[in-house]
């Protein structure tokens, strides 16, 4: 992984320290008749890259199993670029450790569980975008 994200040095030491809300996940926004209504919950910002929460929405929708056209949307509402796209796997393969880490980790009195199919199903998802990001470069 540490290898992988050297080669995006480049891209990623040029991220200026803009603002954005980094929570839009499904969990936040409001839909109506298939347009945006509102958004919920502002209660901090992130600085830095824009493709950011759109990767941790990916991983947590990935996580559940569930449909990511809520992706295809903000990708194509943001006009990102091929390149664009390419970080977005590369930050959704962060994400994709991240919640990796915290399978059975122990917070407190509560342990978060982790079943089999769980780890499977992480494992194949990190080895299918570590592949797909290694034969790129």
């Amino acid at each position: 992984m540490e290898e992988l994200l050297d080669q995006y040095n480049k891209y990623l030491h040029a991220i200026e320290p803009i603002a954005f809300l980094d929570d839009l996940t499904t969990k936040n926004v409001l839909i109506h008749e298939g347009k945006l209504s509102a958004i919920i919950d502002i209660d901090c910002i992130c600085f830095g890259d824009k493709i950011y929460f759109i990767a941790l929405t990916n991983m947590a929708l990935i996580s559940l199993g569930y449909d990511t056209k809520y992706i295809d949307y903000l990708v194509k509402e943001m006009k990102l670029s091929e390149y664009e796209k390419e970080i977005l796997k590369l930050y959704t393969l962060v994400f994709c450790v991240d919640f990796m880490g915290e399978k059975g980790l122990k917070i407190k009195d509560k342990v978060i569980p982790a079943t089999q199919n769980e780890i499977i199903q992480l494992n194949d998802f990190y080895e299918k975008i570590f592949n797909e990001l290694t034969m790129k470069l």
